[in-house]
């Protein structure tokens, strides 16, 4: 009998010959979500700045006059 833990025999046990260990379970791929998408105008609406809370800070979203955005804390 083997040993989970590497696969050796364990002391005192034989080998059987033409037995097969079990297959390893297959390893789990971790499950990619998409972020969410807004558009940048449900958040402004007609604002060109506005204050977002997260925890206890507070960030600015800024829409400047060349149409870029930008966070500050």
């Amino acid at each position: 009998m083997a040993c989970p833990a590497h696969g050796r025999l364990w002391p005192g046990s034989r080998a059987v010959i033409g037995a097969t260990q079990p297959a390893p379970a297959p390893a789990r791929e971790p499950v990619l979500r998409e972020p969410a998408v807004l558009e940048s105008r449900a958040l402004l609406g007609n604002s060109r700045e506005i204050a977002i809370r997260h925890g206890t800070e507070t960030y600015r979203l800024k829409l400047t006059r060349h149409g870029k955005l930008i966070l500050t804390k």
